[in-house]
């Protein structure tokens, strides 16, 4: 007797499993040949890491999330979720991976686990021109001089530093980014504390208009992506990309082309 093939007597095996009702058809294929499709946690509106540009969503994570994609030969699915949603839908295992701009130490304190980090990022401050000397190159204590005008984002790890300083200027906070940056465009703050890839994007979004991002760090983070502490399959697969793209310079091409100062 010939013995039928192997793929013959697998599909044999799913059509007899899926006719019982006792197993779903999408989850034993999963467990037969892994998903398919890479379900990748962003935030929509964080520009340059993730935004949307005449209709469509690009930025630097969503960029890896696609270059992710094709390394692990999965259709790419691109889930956008409010930054607060981020730890419990991978926890829940409703996506795979979070690409959202992550700190490495705030991924952990949410007790998930951290691929290798992609960008050394912190605090920056972005400045007009005119005072980049005086308040872009020493840090944070050019702005706790008196007279110093500091603006910030409500809620945002430059809010909380800002909180910290000992500043003898007045701090004006705004609502969002955009209205914070236009206080800047104004003259209605001397600098705006943010960090790293947002100062940069928006300095090079206004940059004739006279804004500059520093260029000191005032706080050290790394920036990695985030999956849940039992996928090692998937933060295996995303540390081979990383290093993959690291050593083919193409890593150095898409922070240079989203950080533009970078």
């Amino acid at each position: 007797m010939h013995r039928l093939p192997s793929v013959l007597v697998l599909l044999l095996l799913l059509t007899g499993l899926c006719a019982c009702g006792r197993y779903n058809p999408t989850a034993l294929s999963h467990r037969l040949f892994g998903p398919s499709v890479l379900r990748v946690g962003v935030v929509a509106d964080a520009p340059p890491l993730a935004y949307r540009k005449n209709g469509t969503l690009t930025g630097l994570e969503t960029g890896f999330a696609a270059g992710l994609a094709a390394a692990t030969g999965r259709k790419l699915e691109l889930v956008e979720l409010p930054a607060t949603d981020l730890a419990p839908a991978l926890r829940d295992k409703k996506i795979d991976i979070a690409m959202a701009g992550l700190s490495v130490a705030a991924i952990e304190q949410q007790h998930l686990a951290a691929t290798e980090p992609y960008l050394r990022s912190g605090l920056i401050a972005l400045v007009r021109l005119d005072r980049h000397k005086q308040l872009g190159t020493g840090g944070m204590r050019p702005l706790t001089a008196r007279g110093v005008r500091v603006g910030v984002v409500t809620g945002t790890a430059g809010d909380a530093f800002v909180s910290r300083m000992k500043t003898k200027g007045k701090t004006s906070r705004y609502a969002s980014t955009e209205a914070a940056v236009r206080a800047l465009v104004v003259n209605a703050v001397d600098v705006l504390v943010h960090d790293l890839p947002t100062s940069l994007h928006y300095a090079a979004l206004h940059v004739d208009q006279g804004l500059t991002p520093g260029t000191t760090l005032m706080t050290n983070e790394q920036l990695a992506w985030a999956v849940h502490p039992d996928n090692s399959t998937m933060r295996t697969a995303a540390d081979r990309y990383l290093a993959t793209i690291r050593a083919s310079g193409e890593l150095q091409t898409l922070l240079e082309r989203f950080l533009p100062f970078y």
